[in-house]
């Protein structure tokens, strides 16, 4: 089987440097990789490293009575764990394919650690980030077990992979989080500063979410998924061009900004309090989605501005609405602009195009006979969400032809759509100049080669078939029909023929 998958470049780059006018994470230049070699040797038991000096680790074990003092390096090539010592500050950093772990007796760090590879907060009771920053560079990852505390300015760069076995409190410094990158976490959310997420991330929280202070602006298609009993805003929140914020529980607005963007959506499965004006700052042609499946209390008059449709069991008057538009329309998984299919040789070839792209999960390609019995033959995984579209193409080796093809969508919650089948054609290198259609007319044309000819009706059953060794026209009745033919070298080709009438 061959398959290709081609995405389509989404506009606008997050970097450290360039974040959203929102959002106020300042984010300074990372230190460069450490060496593990030379410096002042390698860490042992007992071992304090004070201003100017390096140590490094390469191997695999726990040490027990590490002091990191300013000014002070340690790398990090292996796989360490520190069980008891004093982080009061200097740098720690982890490089690729090394892992640092914190044993109990070590409950906070000064230190600024760069994590390149694995960092490993295992500590039930909880762990702090004080003093100095944390970074966990593209594609690395951040495990923990228990409470963490970020009291620190705080980076996930593009790709990091965050889980957080307990509350996650964001508390001072900022946090910046890259594209692309996903964080869980088991337990409540808690933002008491600014809050900077780039585009395409993932972010799900088991617990409540609560913003009290600072920005949090969410970059273009990310989504956020919080299934705790509440989520409380009283602040200001920022959702890019198609973001997704889906809240299982209750929702409580009671003041700052909540803005709203091209066709961003914010779904709400439990009840809504409204104590303040939500706004839309996006294309007027475009407009937002507010999604509100509970009882919708508005305690503040003009609630959305223009350009939002706003879904609520309750009747909204419109000293609620303000200038929004009432209904319960939502936004399509996945815009389709096309689908194609063609039969070649020994392969079935797809080929399709989307406009535009929200919590796609994946897509299913099967083929039939007669339009009633369907054959998967492919599952390919989705693009998430993307404003700007994609082009895909894949291709499966064909064990027989199949005259239909259909595609199908499926979102991240299991619900599915799919789209109306279309004919494969079949083609074969050279078949072209073998026959043509004009008018109500099948031309076979040899060209001094042994022809072989099928004709199907659309459900795939034979009709007829002969060989012809000399040119041909035939006159057939109006409509569609599926033609076959094969030349002397055993190249085929397959058609589905409209002769006028």
């Amino acid at each position: 089987m061959k398959t290709i998958f081609v995405k389509s470049l989404i506009l606008g780059v997050w970097t450290l440097y360039a974040l959203s006018v929102q959002a106020q994470v300042s984010v300074p230049s990372i230190p460069p990789s450490g060496v593990c070699s030379g410096g002042n040797g390698a860490l042992g038991t007992s071992t304090t490293i004070n201003n100017g000096e390096t140590y490094w680790y390469t191997g695999n074990g726990n040490l027990g009575n590490i002091s990191i003092n300013n000014g002070g390096t340690l790398v990090v090539c292996g796989d360490l764990t520190i069980n008891s010592g004093n982080l009061n500050g200097g740098i720690i950093l982890i490089e690729p394919g090394g892992s640092l772990s914190f044993g109990n007796s070590i409950s906070s760090t000064n230190a600024q650690i760069v994590n390149r590879g694995t960092l490993n907060l295992d500590r039930n009771a909880g762990f702090a980030v004080n003093a100095g920053p944390l970074f966990v560079a593209p594609g690395a990852s951040l495990n923990t077990n228990g409470r963490l505390s970020l009291n620190t300015l705080t980076s996930f760069g593009d790709n990091a992979q965050i889980n957080i076995d307990g509350p996650l409190v964001v508390n001072g410094g900022g946090l910046a989080v890259g594209d692309n990158a996903q964080l869980d976490i088991d337990g409540n959310f808690t933002l008491n500063t600014n809050v900077d997420v780039g585009e395409s991330s993932l972010i799900n929280v088991t617990g409540s979410l609560t913003l009290n202070g600072g920005n949090f602006n969410l970059g273009n298609s990310t989504e956020l998924n919080v299934d705790g009993p509440v989520t409380t805003i009283n602040s200001n929140i920022f959702l890019d061009d198609f973001v997704s914020m889906n809240l299982l529980g209750d929702f409580v607005f009671n003041g700052g900004t909540f803005e709203l963007n091209d066709f961003s959506n914010l779904t709400v499965q439990g009840n809504s309090t409204v104590n303040d004006e939500f706004t839309y700052a996006g294309n007027p042609g475009n407009g937002a989605f507010v999604n509100l499946q509970g009882s919708s209390t508005f305690n503040a008059p003009a609630s959305f501005s223009q350009w939002v449709n706003v879904c609520s069991p309750n009747p909204l008057t419109p000293s609620d609405l303000g200038n929004a538009t009432p209904g319960c329309v939502t936004p399509l998984p996945i815009e389709l602009v096309s689908f194609e299919a063609e039969h070649n040789g020994a392969d079935f070839e797809f080929e399709w195009e989307t406009a535009s792209e929200l919590n796609n999960a994946y897509y299913f390609i099967e083929v039939s006979k007669d339009l009633v019995h369907w054959e998967r033959v492919a599952q390919l995984n989705g693009g998430g969400t993307l404003p700007y579209g994609s082009t895909y193409a894949h291709t499966v080796f064909a064990t027989r032809y199949m005259p239909y093809a259909r595609l199908i969508q499926q979102d991240f919650d299991g619900k599915q759509e799919i789209f109306a089948p279309v004919s494969v054609s079949k083609s074969a290198q050279g078949s072209a100049s073998l026959w043509k259609v004009n008018g109500a007319k099948l031309q076979i044309m040899p060209q001094g080669q042994r022809l072989h000819i099928a004709q199907y009706n659309l459900e795939g059953k034979l009709l007829q078939s002969w060989d012809l060794e000399t040119s041909q026209t035939l006159e057939l009745p109006s409509g569609f029909s599926l033609w076959q033919l094969c030349d002397q070298s055993g190249a085929c080709s397959f058609e589905k023929v409209y002769l006028a009438p």
